[in-house]
Protein backbone atom coordinates (compact mmCIF):
# COMPACT_ATOMS: atom_id res chain seq x y z
CA UNK A 1 0.00 0.00 0.00
CA UNK A 2 1.02 3.45 -0.81
CA UNK A 3 1.53 4.08 2.95
CA UNK A 4 4.66 1.85 3.22
CA UNK A 5 5.83 1.60 0.07
CA UNK A 6 8.04 4.92 -1.50
CA UNK A 7 8.82 3.66 -5.30
CA UNK A 8 11.49 0.77 -4.56
CA UNK A 9 11.37 0.90 -0.71
CA UNK A 10 10.00 -0.87 1.76
CA UNK A 11 9.73 1.81 4.75
CA UNK A 12 8.15 -0.65 7.02
CA UNK A 13 11.44 -3.12 6.04
CA UNK A 14 13.75 -0.39 6.11
CA UNK A 15 12.59 1.31 9.53
CA UNK A 16 12.65 -2.29 11.11
CA UNK A 17 16.46 -2.61 9.61
CA UNK A 18 17.37 1.16 10.81
CA UNK A 19 16.68 0.03 14.53
CA UNK A 20 18.32 -2.72 14.10
CA UNK A 21 21.57 -0.59 13.22
CA UNK A 22 21.72 0.19 17.18
CA UNK A 23 21.63 -3.43 18.07
CA UNK A 24 24.60 -3.17 15.64
CA UNK A 25 26.53 -0.30 17.23
CA UNK A 26 26.68 -2.40 20.41
CA UNK A 27 27.12 -5.82 18.43
CA UNK A 28 29.37 -4.91 15.15
CA UNK A 29 28.84 -8.47 13.92
CA UNK A 30 25.27 -7.85 13.34
CA UNK A 31 26.34 -5.13 10.71
CA UNK A 32 26.55 -7.57 7.62
CA UNK A 33 22.64 -8.53 8.58
CA UNK A 34 21.90 -5.01 8.94
CA UNK A 35 23.31 -4.39 5.67
CA UNK A 36 21.41 -7.19 4.48
CA UNK A 37 18.13 -6.02 5.62
CA UNK A 38 18.75 -2.32 4.49
CA UNK A 39 19.09 -3.63 0.79
CA UNK A 40 16.32 -5.79 0.55
CA UNK A 41 14.35 -2.88 2.23
CA UNK A 42 15.67 -0.49 -0.62
CA UNK A 43 15.08 -2.70 -3.49
CA UNK A 44 19.19 -2.36 -3.84
CA UNK A 45 21.62 -5.07 -5.63
CA UNK A 46 23.58 -4.54 -2.47
CA UNK A 47 25.10 -2.64 0.47
CA UNK A 48 28.35 -1.89 1.87
CA UNK A 49 29.89 0.54 4.63
CA UNK A 50 33.40 1.43 4.34
CA UNK A 51 35.47 3.88 6.31
CA UNK A 52 36.59 7.23 4.14
CA UNK A 53 39.86 7.32 5.72
CA UNK A 54 41.07 3.76 4.86
CA UNK A 55 40.08 1.73 1.94
CA UNK A 56 41.13 -1.31 3.50
CA UNK A 57 39.64 -4.72 2.54
CA UNK A 58 39.15 -5.88 5.67
CA UNK A 59 37.39 -3.23 7.15
CA UNK A 60 34.24 -3.29 4.71
CA UNK A 61 31.38 -4.76 5.17
CA UNK A 62 29.14 -5.60 3.04
CA UNK A 63 25.84 -7.83 1.75
CA UNK A 64 26.92 -11.51 0.13
CA UNK A 65 25.75 -10.22 -3.15
CA UNK A 66 28.70 -7.41 -3.25
CA UNK A 67 31.53 -9.97 -2.48
CA UNK A 68 32.86 -10.54 -5.91
CA UNK A 69 32.78 -6.87 -6.61
CA UNK A 70 34.75 -6.24 -3.81
CA UNK A 71 37.53 -9.03 -4.92
CA UNK A 72 37.54 -7.00 -8.12
CA UNK A 73 37.59 -3.67 -6.61
CA UNK A 74 40.96 -4.24 -4.35
CA UNK A 75 42.73 -6.79 -6.96
CA UNK A 76 42.33 -4.21 -9.53
CA UNK A 77 43.13 -1.33 -7.98
CA UNK A 78 39.80 1.00 -7.73
CA UNK A 79 40.01 1.15 -4.55
CA UNK A 80 43.49 3.83 -5.28
CA UNK A 81 41.23 5.38 -8.33
CA UNK A 82 37.53 4.77 -7.02
CA UNK A 83 35.62 7.38 -9.27
CA UNK A 84 32.84 7.99 -6.11
CA UNK A 85 35.30 9.92 -5.20
CA UNK A 86 34.15 12.27 -7.44
CA UNK A 87 31.10 12.83 -5.20
CA UNK A 88 32.99 13.10 -1.71
CA UNK A 89 32.78 17.36 -1.81
CA UNK A 90 29.05 16.84 -2.00
CA UNK A 91 28.78 14.15 0.30
CA UNK A 92 30.44 16.30 2.83
CA UNK A 93 28.16 19.05 2.38
CA UNK A 94 24.96 17.14 2.00
CA UNK A 95 25.09 13.90 3.69
CA UNK A 96 23.60 11.76 1.20
CA UNK A 97 24.89 12.15 -2.86
CA UNK A 98 23.89 10.18 -6.09
CA UNK A 99 25.89 8.46 -8.85
CA UNK A 100 24.17 10.93 -11.12
CA UNK A 101 24.73 13.95 -9.40
CA UNK A 102 28.61 13.84 -10.12
CA UNK A 103 28.38 11.79 -13.24
CA UNK A 104 27.61 12.74 -16.68
CA UNK A 105 25.57 10.03 -19.08
CA UNK A 106 28.52 9.53 -21.29
CA UNK A 107 30.78 8.72 -18.31
CA UNK A 108 28.11 6.21 -17.54
CA UNK A 109 28.69 4.59 -20.74
CA UNK A 110 32.23 4.63 -21.26
CA UNK A 111 34.07 5.08 -17.97
CA UNK A 112 36.09 1.74 -17.20
CA UNK A 113 34.73 2.00 -13.37
CA UNK A 114 31.20 1.76 -14.50
CA UNK A 115 32.04 -1.08 -16.85
CA UNK A 116 33.61 -2.92 -13.80
CA UNK A 117 30.40 -2.30 -11.76
CA UNK A 118 28.33 -4.08 -14.82
CA UNK A 119 30.04 -6.73 -15.11
CA UNK A 120 29.49 -7.56 -11.49
CA UNK A 121 25.48 -6.56 -12.05
CA UNK A 122 25.86 -2.82 -10.51
CA UNK A 123 25.25 0.28 -12.56
CA UNK A 124 23.77 3.33 -10.14
CA UNK A 125 24.54 3.99 -6.08
CA UNK A 126 24.00 6.50 -4.02
CA UNK A 127 25.97 7.08 -1.00
CA UNK A 128 25.48 7.87 2.97
CA UNK A 129 27.89 9.52 4.74
CA UNK A 130 27.44 9.10 8.80
CA UNK A 131 30.16 9.68 11.91
CA UNK A 132 30.16 10.38 15.43
CA UNK A 133 33.53 12.83 14.56
CA UNK A 134 33.80 14.58 11.29
CA UNK A 135 37.15 13.36 11.05
CA UNK A 136 35.66 9.31 10.82
CA UNK A 137 33.00 9.41 7.79
CA UNK A 138 31.67 6.06 7.28
CA UNK A 139 29.99 6.03 3.92
CA UNK A 140 27.12 3.36 3.77
CA UNK A 141 26.61 2.67 -0.12
CA UNK A 142 23.79 1.56 -1.89
CA UNK A 143 24.61 -0.16 -5.51
CA UNK A 144 21.32 -0.32 -7.87
CA UNK A 145 21.22 -2.66 -10.73
CA UNK A 146 21.40 -2.67 -14.13
CA UNK A 147 17.95 -1.46 -14.62
CA UNK A 148 17.38 0.76 -11.73
CA UNK A 149 16.49 4.16 -12.42
CA UNK A 150 18.50 7.08 -10.47
CA UNK A 151 17.13 7.53 -7.15
CA UNK A 152 13.88 9.89 -7.03
CA UNK A 153 14.15 13.27 -5.20
CA UNK A 154 11.69 11.02 -2.91
CA UNK A 155 14.36 8.41 -2.53
CA UNK A 156 16.84 9.84 -1.67
CA UNK A 157 14.70 12.35 1.30
CA UNK A 158 14.38 8.59 2.46
CA UNK A 159 18.20 8.22 2.81
CA UNK A 160 18.68 11.47 4.53
CA UNK A 161 16.55 10.41 6.56
CA UNK A 162 18.61 7.32 7.12
CA UNK A 163 21.56 8.99 7.88
CA UNK A 164 20.13 10.28 10.88
CA UNK A 165 19.18 7.05 12.05
CA UNK A 166 22.76 5.76 11.17
CA UNK A 167 24.10 8.61 12.86
CA UNK A 168 22.62 7.67 16.45
CA UNK A 169 24.34 4.55 15.81
CA UNK A 170 27.81 5.97 15.15
CA UNK A 171 27.19 8.10 18.64
CA UNK A 172 26.63 4.51 20.17
CA UNK A 173 29.71 3.01 18.94
CA UNK A 174 31.81 6.20 19.47
CA UNK A 175 30.65 6.48 23.40
CA UNK A 176 31.06 2.23 23.98
CA UNK A 177 34.89 3.11 22.32
CA UNK A 178 35.08 5.93 24.44
CA UNK A 179 34.27 3.84 28.29
CA UNK A 180 36.15 0.97 27.05
CA UNK A 181 39.60 3.07 26.54
CA UNK A 182 38.47 5.53 30.07
CA UNK A 183 37.81 1.98 31.64
CA UNK A 184 41.31 0.72 30.29
CA UNK A 185 43.27 3.86 31.45
CA UNK A 186 41.39 2.98 34.88
CA UNK A 187 42.47 -0.43 34.84
CA UNK A 188 46.47 0.90 34.13
CA UNK A 189 46.46 3.40 36.59
CA UNK A 190 45.10 1.23 39.60
CA UNK A 191 47.89 -1.71 38.65
CA UNK A 192 50.21 1.03 38.37
CA UNK A 193 51.45 0.11 34.85
CA UNK A 194 51.59 3.38 32.36
CA UNK A 195 49.35 3.54 29.73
Amino acid sequence: NGTTKLMSIDLVKLDRALNRSLEAAVDTALWKNVLTEIAAATGSFGANIIPLSQRNRHLIVHTDSMAPAFEDYFDGGWHIHDWRQHGLPLLKRYGVVSDHQYTSRDAFERHDYYKFHAKHGIRNGCMIGWNSRPEDLLILTLHQRLDASPPSSEEIAVFMQMQDRLMVSAKIMSHLSESRTSAMSEAFEMSGLAA
